[in-house]
């Protein structure tokens, strides 16, 4: 958070496990935390490279932010439109290496 304060542009590439038990996917960064602080006035991307499980790491995730200013959002009901998403990576499985599955559908 401190570097959308930052008086220039900041790259970061974080590395290691982007899928954990024990942490937030990457997904949940890309839909639903990054987009709220886009709300609020961050100018923030995060591109997903390379997918990394736990303990072998092996991921890469790059972040571009901007200098922004915040500012308060309220969110104080859902909407109606919701979409119905599954996001599936797979690991160690016979005969193959990592891969990762999308379905999305609308209701």
């Amino acid at each position: 958070m401190p570097a959308l304060f930052a008086p220039h542009p900041i790259r970061v590439v974080i590395t290691g496990g982007t899928h954990n038990d024990l942490a937030p996917p990457f997904e949940f960064l890309d839909r639903v935390f990054l987009p709220r602080l886009r709300e609020m006035g961050a100018t923030v991307t995060a591109t997903l490279e390379r997918h990394g499980t736990m303990p072998k790491g092996g991921g890469r995730i790059v972040v571009k932010i901007a200098p922004s200013e915040l500012r308060p959002i309220e969110i104080v009901e859902a909407s109606g439109n919701f979409i119905q998403s599954a996001f599936l990576v797979v690991v160690r499985v016979r005969g193959g290496g990592n891969g990762a599955c999308r379905g999305d559908s609308e209701s």
